[in-house]
């Protein structure tokens, strides 16, 4: 009986290590994440981009579906990006009826009602071919019967408007322009800036 106390005791002890172990684990992985700022996200109907800056060490990585390269150690603030909500969880609405437009394609429109207006075109048809999120907006397009629709949201502001037929998509790596440092970007895409920053 008394070797069954002292294996139970053992047991036990076990146990309470490796659970402190894994709440610490835990923790110092979820700190590490709190350091990050995704600054931009690009989705396509294929791929994934994202511009992450490390606040605490302060370098800037790039993320390509999944995989994560540095693009510079340079010490810099991130700005976080606008985040596309979950559009399962709002109604649809057709927020643009009865509104006059500020000046072609644009209405003053808070965030909310912008994506409200969003999933009005989803629930007609639409689908999310290609969307960029960054500090300032989320542009989003929307394909339908072949023929693209692009919506910009601002914090206070929509702009909407329909593609000429036969439009392509911007290129990616045009909205990653500016994260150009020592020529990653032209780099990874293969492409020359006008303003080559190599």
């Amino acid at each position: 009986m008394r070797g069954y106390w002292k294996y139970l005791i053992f047991v036990v002890f076990l146990v309470f290590c490796g659970v402190i172990t894994f709440l610490l684990i835990s923790n110092v992985e979820d700190e590490e994440d709190n350091y990050f700022v995704s600054e931009l996200l690009i989705c396509t109907n294929t791929d994934e981009y994202e511009i992450k800056v490390n606040q605490q060490n302060k370098y800037t990585i790039f993320i390509e579906n999944g995989i994560e390269e540095v693009m510079y150690a340079y010490p810099r603030e991130g700005k976080s990006r606008l985040v596309f909500p979950d559009l399962d969880e709002i109604r649809g609405e057709d927020t643009l009826e009865g509104r006059k437009q500020i000046v072609n394609y644009t209405y003053n429109m808070s965030y909310t009602d912008g994506f409200k207006y969003l999933k009005y075109l989803l629930d007609t048809g639409f689908y999310i071919d290609m969307y960029v999120s960054t500090p300032q907006y989320i542009e989003v397009f929307l394909l339908k019967d072949s023929v693209y629709k692009r919506v910009v949201l601002f914090s206070d502001t929509l702009m909407v408007c329909d593609m000429v037929e036969g439009t392509e998509l911007p290129p990616v790596w045009e909205y990653l322009e500016s994260y150009n440092f020592n020529g990653f970007i032209e780099d990874k895409f293969n492409i020359e800036f006008e303003n080559n920053s190599k």
